[in-house]
């Protein structure tokens, strides 16, 4: 038994809590002692029956101040649906990741404050950008389903949330139930040719 003090922002005092470790040869996590408290995590209230990872709270809090309203909802559904945190690095909106596990893999990335969204069908597979995730799941051109790709202009502003126009909470429960199925990496491998076309015209099928 390891006893740990830590700064507990929510009371604003001094703390100290206490955590079980098998390997005295590493650092152990330090840890808030939420225990039978309730706090607010990713737009749901949650009751801690365990210690909790100061870094899991961190992370939640910057982005309940940083992330788009959208990203706080698709955070929160998957919080309730199984995910859990995996990792995550980088700090504040230039750059950052957060990969969500659970029987898919979600990766959150926010890049110069433009927030991107990338989904593996299992935690050991490859991730597909979302939007062609979007667009193969529709049956559609890409061109279809994205019909200003490509037509951005120098200078003007860029979207907060890719793809644009899209709601990654509306969307992200199909799409998960939907890259479980077979021939999705052909749909997907496509929908990227389509895109490319679209983005750089003189690019061809290799």
């Amino acid at each position: 038994m390891v006893a740990v003090n830590v700064f507990d922002p929510c009371s604003s005092t001094r703390v100290q809590g206490s955590l079980t470790t098998t390997d005295t040869s590493r650092t152990p996590l330090r840890y808030r002692p939420l225990i039978g408290r309730t706090v607010p995590v990713g737009g749901v209230t949650v009751r801690f029956t365990y210690p909790v990872a100061v870094d899991d709270l961190e992370v939640d809090e910057f982005l309940q101040r940083s992330a788009p309203g959208d990203v706080r909802d698709t955070i929160a559904w998957l919080s309730v649906s199984g995910y859990t945190l995996g990792s995550h690095h980088g700090e504040g909106t230039f750059g950052a990741q957060f990969v969500y596990m659970g029987e898919a893999k979600v990766l959150i990335t926010v890049d110069r404050s433009q927030w991107m969204l990338d989904v593996a069908p299992s935690p050991d597979a490859e991730a597909w950008q979302y939007d062609l995730l979007i667009a193969a799941q529709a049956e559609q051109h890409y061109g279809e389903v994205f019909p200003t790709v490509g037509t951005r202009s120098v200078g003007d502003p860029l979207p907060e949330q890719l793809p644009e126009g899209v709601s990654w909470r509306e969307t992200l429960p199909g799409i998960l139930q939907w890259v479980e199925g077979d021939d999705v990496r052909v749909a997907v491998d496509q929908a990227r040719d389509e895109r490319n076309r679209l983005m750089w015209p003189l690019t061809r099928k290799r």
